[in-house]
């Protein structure tokens, strides 16, 4: 499945609700975040979400994104959007607060068109500390004679106790 559909393209039920898009997607912004670091991505996509075309002539925004919208109007809130229009807003964005090897490293045509999962491996990246007790307690519930104790979760945080196997 890809990031970027083209319009006219048929899929399957199977390909329209399969979970590859979701964890891409979810891995993309991971990478992006990655690359610009945590600081400056968390702001980047608020305005993303909450930006506002403001009526200039240049239709730029004054983040330097380029605006496609009608001035005035919510550019980006509860709608769907062009992966183009993002990556275009991005870079716009990010371009005098990043290192330029940073964002060139960036592989939009990989990310947006190449099928199947991620073309980076970031699983290695993830923190998985929380899922370490849960992992090892789920081992030994696996043995039939197992018998639990409440105390055995005693102390975990909410996450470690939500934690599950996929």
């Amino acid at each position: 499945m890809l990031m970027a559909c083209s319009y006219g393209q048929t899929a399957t039920c199977e390909q329209a609700f399969s979970s590859v898009p979701y964890e891409r997607g979810f891995q993309f912004l991971y990478f992006l975040e990655l690359q610009v670091g945590v600081e400056l991505f968390e702001p980047f996509l608020r305005l993303w979400v909450e930006t506002v075309s403001s009526p200039t002539r240049s239709g730029i925004h004054h983040s330097g994104a380029k605006l496609t919208s009608a001035p005035g109007t919510q550019q980006h809130k509860f709608k769907s959007v062009a992966s183009d229009d993002f990556k275009a807003f991005f870079l716009a964005h990010f371009e005098s607060k990043v290192a330029a090897d940073k964002l060139a490293a960036i592989d939009w045509e990989a990310w947006f068109h190449q099928p199947g999962m991620p073309p980076v491996e970031l699983l290695s990246k993830f923190d998985a500390s929380l899922a370490t007790n849960a992992a090892a307690l789920a081992e030994k519930w696996k043995d039939h004679s197992y018998s639990p104790a409440s105390n055995e979760i005693q102390g975990w945080s909410s996450p470690e106790i939500g934690t599950r196997e996929r």
